[in-house]
């Protein structure tokens, strides 16, 4: 038997009483002033499923829950006088364990104050000057070029050709120990030295390296200077010649004049040296000669440096540390009457 109310506004009232259903109610629509699920027994399903794929319930006012109300998702619309925000939600609950994540691709976070983390901050880069930042570890400085503004070298290395850079007049209280070389404009940083103490006597127009006046220097730079000198104390017989032999690796130098007397080409027979002696076979008398030459190391190749002296004839002499006379004299208390001398030779590495 089927019933049917026909009029949009008929309306079927039931008194003081139940309306059980023990089928399906098919409506259209169906408005209710107040409903309640209560199943008569624990047996009886009270589940109500809305199978509408866009909106299942719509309510005007409160929906209230006694249990668990368990959600896909949370969509709120409205007015903002309607609509919840953060600071609503932080009220009810402000600690999560879950990961909270931030998908916008500008600013994903803003705060007007600290943000205080006791674990760590992970980032792909970080913006800002640093000027607040404490307690940093320079031994965790892994890459990059820290500038001398900053306590750094100026390189992106301490190792190999990157030179340290000191600014603004730094002084040192305590030992500076450098294991390599330190290289600063005009400082000498290495000195080798030879002193001959005994004497050397030889005749002849050979080209004779002297004993005891040779000195090997090792550039610590390659593009260092060498200050080569000698103090040389000779006499001798005639005309006596000296100058000095430059040896590095496969290649011999001189240096000496660039040209013999009267013009003559540059060679030992033309007188061409670095000092000049002339004596008599009566000649006694030891004089001093100096010399410097600031020399280019070349390279990092050790370098030897040699005095070498000569005369213009076969029967000349060349004496050093003495005269070509070297008698002693009873008349003097045995003493020796004419003097003896040291010579020596230097080569100075000077940075550039």
């Amino acid at each position: 038997m089927s019933y049917y109310l026909t009029s949009e506004n008929s309306v079927l009232n039931i008194n003081n009483a139940h309306l059980k259903v023990s089928g399906n109610i098919q409506t259209d629509v169906m408005k209710l002033g107040a409903i309640e699920f209560a199943p008569p027994a624990s047996d009886v399903a009270g589940t109500v499923n809305f199978t509408n794929v866009t909106t299942g319930v719509t309510t005007s006012s409160n929906l209230n829950v006694g249990g668990t109300l368990m959600l896909g998702t949370v969509e709120v619309v409205g007015t903002p006088a309607n609509t919840a925000n953060l600071h609503d939600v932080v009220n009810l609950g402000n600690v999560t364990s879950n990961t909270v994540q931030f998908t916008n691709a500008i600013t994903s976070l803003t705060a007007a104050s600290n943000v205080v983390v006791t674990g760590n901050v992970t980032a792909g880069s970080f913006l800002g000057d640093g000027s607040e930042l404490t307690a940093l570890n320079a031994a965790n400085i892994g890459s990059g070029t820290l500038p001398v503004s900053r306590g750094g070298t100026g390189t992106t290395s301490s190792t190999g050709t990157g030179a340290l850079v000191l600014q603004n007049a730094p002084s040192f209280t305590g030992d500076l120990t450098v294991s390599g070389g330190i290289q600063v404009s005009g400082l000498t940083i290495q000195t080798v030295s030879s002193s001959k103490t005994d004497t050397s006597s030889f005749a002849g127009t050979s080209v004779t390296d002297i004993s005891g006046l040779s000195v090997t220097i090792t550039p610590k730079f390659a593009n260092s200077k060498i200050l080569v000198s000698y103090d040389v104390n000779m006499g001798g017989k005639g005309r006596v010649y000296l100058r000095v032999k430059r040896v590095q690796g496969s290649s011999t130098s001189y240096f000496w004049s660039d040209q013999g007397s009267g013009g003559w080409t540059q060679s030992p027979g033309g007188g061409a040296s670095t000092s000049s002696y002339s004596g008599s076979n009566t000649d006694a008398e030891v004089n001093g000669y100096p010399f410097k030459h600031l020399d280019n190391a070349g390279g990092l190749g050790s370098i030897t440096y040699t005095v070498q002296g000569w005369t213009n004839h076969s029967v000349y002499n060349v004496c050093i540390n003495r005269g070509f006379v070297d008698t002693s004299s009873a008349g003097h208390g045995g003493m020796g009457y004419w003097a003896r001398c040291v010579s020596s030779i230097t080569a100075q590495e000077v940075c550039q």
